[in-house]
């Protein structure tokens, strides 16, 4: 984030144009890789989004759930991995000083979809739902932030990304 930063600095603009999303998720990354989430991770991920406060189109806490899917995890896996996920930040970054609403504004997630196009529209139409009852039980009542920034991404595992008119989505 801080060579994000320091890009926009020499080309004399401002960081409130950037747009996108950043993969800044390090639960996911431990998880990929079967190790223990340490303090230098939260630490990093932290700092990536304090780095990045002030961007309102941009989202400094990426969350990429298509590992799941492209390791063979099946619809209701992804949903459970990635609710799991979300609490994790809501549970932690609030100890390294950020606020609820401020996680929630940077956060942005993204599934593998396959080429099973209504039970991919049900995982999204799920996720939106299961995601409500997480602001719920955090008493989190500011309707844009309890509407999660979702991305789709073409499933590597099924291949459709060498022949993408196969995926409808």
């Amino acid at each position: 984030s801080s060579e994000l930063l320091l890009a926009l600095a020499q080309k004399g603009l401002k960081r409130e144009i950037l747009t996108g999303t950043m993969l800044n998720d390090p639960v996911g990354s431990a998880a990929r890789k079967r190790e223990a989430l340490g303090e230098l991770a939260w630490s990093n991920c932290s700092g990536g989004i304090q780095n990045l406060a002030g961007t309102p189109w941009f989202r400094s806490l990426g969350i990429d759930m298509a590992y799941v899917h492209e390791q063979g995890g099946s619809i209701s896996q992804q949903l459970g991995f990635a609710l799991a996920t979300v609490v994790e930040y809501l549970e932690n970054l609030p100890k390294h000083g950020h606020p609820l609403d401020m996680i929630l504004r940077n956060l942005a997630i993204t599934f593998s979809v396959g080429n099973n196009f209504y039970l991919e529209l049900v995982k999204f139409r799920a996720f939106r739902l299961l995601f409500a009852q997480i602001c719920e039980a955090y008493r989190i009542e500011e309707d844009t932030l309890c509407s999660p920034f979702v991305l789709a991404r073409t499933s590597a595992w099924a291949q459709t990304h060498y022949d993408a008119p196969s995926n409808l989505l």
